[in-house]
C-alpha cells in the first residue's frame, strides 16, 4: 500500500473513469469532493468540478504504519524521564551518599504520585478521540479543559499535604526517623519542598499527553519531553555545583531545575495543543452532565491504578518480612534481588506500553467514528504487536539473565537469587504483552470499568494467593504473574464477546 503513494494516476484508469462517472450524476455537482455542500457561484462551476488529482486522492497510511507511527515516539516518553532519572541521580550523587540516599526516598513520592494519577492521560485520551472523531470539536475542547482543570486541583492539593506533612510521609518511606537517618532526611526534605511545586505541572503535561494521543499524535509530547529534559540536564550542574555565576545549591539546584523543566513541558504542551485541531481547551464550568465522563472514567482507572499499586507494594512487603532474620536484622540479599526483579520488569513494560498508547489511539478514533470493524482490526494488530514482543523480550531476558543482575550488584548471593526469579519474569512477557495491549484497547473503547474490575479481580486473586503461599521471593513473583494470567483471561473474553463489551463480532451465516 506505501509504494502506491504518489504514483500518478492515468488518465484512463479505471479509478479516473469511476471517478467521471460519479460527477455525471445527478446532485453530485452540488457536493464538494469530500461530501460537503459545496459553495454555489457560477452554474458552469457547480457543472464543471475540478478532477481530483492523484495526489489529493493519496491513499490512506497503512495499519501497520499507524501503529509504527504512535507507538515509536511513545516509547521515546516512555524511555526518557526514566533515563533522566538516571543522570539526575548521577549529579547528586557526587554531593555524597547522604544527598543521593536523600534523592531517592523523596523521588519514591513523586514515582508514586505519578503513577496514581496516570489516569489523567489515559481518561483523557479515549474520550478525546472518540469526540474528534465524531467531529465535535466542543465535547473535546470541554474534556480537555475539565481535565485541566482536575490535573492542577489535584497537583496543588498534593504540593500542600506534601508541604504540611513531608516529614512523616518521608520518614514512613525511609523507614528512619530525624534521630538515625538526619542527613539523609535532611537531603529529602530540601529536595521535596522545591520539587513539590513542580506536581500541578507535572500532572497537566499527563493531560496534555492524553490529548495528543485523542489527535493521534504521539510525537509532539515525545519533542516537548526531549526539549523539556534537555534543558534539565543543562542546568542541573550549574545549579547543583554553582558553576559560573550560578550560586552553589547542592540537591535543591536539582529540585529547582526539575520544577523549571516541569513547568517548560506543561507550558510547552499547552502551545501545542492550542495550535493543533484542538485549539484552545475550554476551562469554563462545566454542567454536572458534561463532567460526568471525565470522573467516572477517572475514578475507575484511578481503581484500577490503586489496586496495581496495592499488589506491588504487598509483594515487597511480603519478600521484606521473609528476609527478616532471627536476630531481627534484615537479610538485604532477598530484598536487592527482588528490587532489581521489579526495576527490569517495569524497563520492560515501556516497550509494550508504546503498543498499547497506539492501541488506545486507533481504537477510540474508530469508535467514535462508529466503525466497528476497523476498530477490531485495529485492536487484532496490536494484540499480534504485543504478543510478537512479548515473545522476543521474553526469550532475550531467558538468555540475559546470566549476566544481567551483574549491572545492578557484585554481590553473588544478591546475583545468584536474582537469577532464579528473573527466568519467571520471562515467562510472563508474553502474557504481559498481550495484557498490556488489551489495557489499551479497552481504554480506547472507554470501557473503564471492565478495565477497573479486571485488574481488581486479579490483584485480590494475586494477593490471596501471597498470604497463602507465606512468602518467599519464588511465590511473591508467581503470585505477580497470577495477576497477570488473571487479567488476561478477563480482557480476553470481553474482547472476543464471550462477557459482552463494545467489540460485537458479526457471526458468520451459514
Amino acid at each position: 500500500m506505501g509504494s502506491s503513494r504518489g504514483a500518478t494516476m492515468p488518465a484512463t484508469s479505471p479509478v479516473h473513469r469511476a471517478q467521471l462517472s460519479r460527477w455525471t450524476q445527478p446532485g453530485f455537482a452540488k457536493r464538494s469532493v469530500l461530501g460537503l455542500p459545496r459553495c454555489s457561484t457560477t452554474k458552469q462551476e457547480s457543472a464543471s468540478p475540478k478532477p481530483v488529482s492523484a495526489t489529493d486522492a493519496a491513499p490512506a497510511p497503512s495499519l501497520d504504519t499507524q501503529i509504527l507511527s504512535l507507538a515509536v515516539p511513545a516509547l521515546g516518553v516512555e524511555v526518557i524521564d526514566p533515563l533522566l532519572s538516571v543522570a539526575d541521580a548521577a549529579f547528586v550523587g557526587r554531593l555524597g551518599a547522604a544527598e543521593l540516599g536523600g534523592l531517592g526516598v523523596a523521588s519514591a513520592v513523586f514515582t508514586s504520585c505519578n503513577s496514581l494519577f496516570n489516569f489523567l492521560s489515559n481518561a483523557t485520551g479515549p474520550l478525546v478521540a472518540q469526540a474528534l472523531a465524531r467531529d465535535d470539536l466542543t465535547v473535546a475542547k470541554k474534556t480537555t479543559g475539565q481535565a485541566l482543570v482536575l490535573a492542577a486541583s489535584l497537583g496543588f492539593s498534593c504540593c500542600t499535604v506534601l508541604h504540611l506533612f513531608g516529614l512523616p510521609i518521608l520518614e514512613a518511606i525511609s523507614g528512619g526517623s530525624k534521630e538515625n537517618a538526619g542527613p539523609v532526611l535532611d537531603a529529602a526534605i530540601a529536595y521535596l519542598s522545591i520539587r513539590s511545586w513542580g506536581l500541578p505541572a507535572g500532572l497537566i503535561c499527563r493531560v496534555n499527553g492524553g490529548a495528543f494521543r485523542g489527535l493521534l499524535d504521539t510525537k509532539t509530547p515525545f519533542y516537548v519531553a526531549l526539549g523539556a529534559n534537555a534543558v534539565n540536564v543543562v542546568l542541573n550542574p550549574f545549579l547543583i555545583f554553582g558553576i559560573g555565576p550560578f550560586p552553589h545549591l547542592g540537591i535543591e539546584g536539582a529540585a529547582l531545575t526539575t520544577v523549571a523543566a516541569e513547568w517548560l513541558a506543561a507550558f510547552a504542551g499547552l502551545y501545542s495543543l492550542s495550535r493543533s485541531r484542538l485549539g484552545i481547551p475550554d476551562v469554563s464550568i462545566p454542567e454536572w452532565s458534561e463532567l460526568q465522563p471525565l470522573l467516572q472514567a477517572s475514578l475507575a482507572l484511578f481503581i484500577r491504578t490503586a489496586s496495581l499499586q496495592s499488589v506491588f507494594l504487598l509483594a515487597s512487603s511480603t519478600v521484606s518480612h521473609t528476609a527478616l532474620l532471627p536476630d531481627g536484622t534484615l537479610d538485604p540479599t532477598q530484598v536487592a534481588a527482588h528490587q532489581i526483579t521489579f526495576q527490569c520488569w517495569m524497563f520492560l513494560s515501556f516497550f509494550v506500553d508504546s503498543v498499547a498508547v497506539a492501541a488506545q489511539g486507533l481504537v477510540g478514533d474508530s469508535l467514535g467514528k462508529g466503525d466497528v470493524k476497523k476498530a477490531i482490526k485495529a485492536g487484532d494488530r496490536t494484540l499480534q504487536y504485543g504478543a510478537v514482543l512479548g515473545v522476543v523480550l521474553g526469550i532475550s531476558f531467558a538468555f540475559g539473565k546470566q549476566w544481567l543482575p551483574f549491572v545492578f550488584s557484585e554481590d553473588q548471593g544478591v546475583i545468584s537469587t536474582a537469577r532464579g526469579v528473573l527466568g519467571i519474569v520471562a515467562f510472563a512477557q508474553p502474557i504481559s504483552g498481550l495484557v498490556f495491549v488489551f489495557d489499551g484497547i479497552f481504554m480506547g473503547a472507554a470501557d473503564f470499568e471492565f478495565v477497573a474490575s479486571s485488574v481488581l479481580t486479579a490483584c485480590l486473586l494475586g494477593e490471596g494467593l501471597m498470604v497463602l503461599r507465606g512468602g518467599g521471593l519464588v511465590g511473591v513473583w508467581q503470585s505477580l504473574v497470577l495477576v497477570q494470567v488473571a487479567r488476561a483471561v478477563g480482557l480476553g473474553l470481553r474482547y472476543w464477546g464471550y462477557l459482552g463489551g463494545p467489540f460485537v463480532r458479526e457471526k458468520e451465516s451459514g
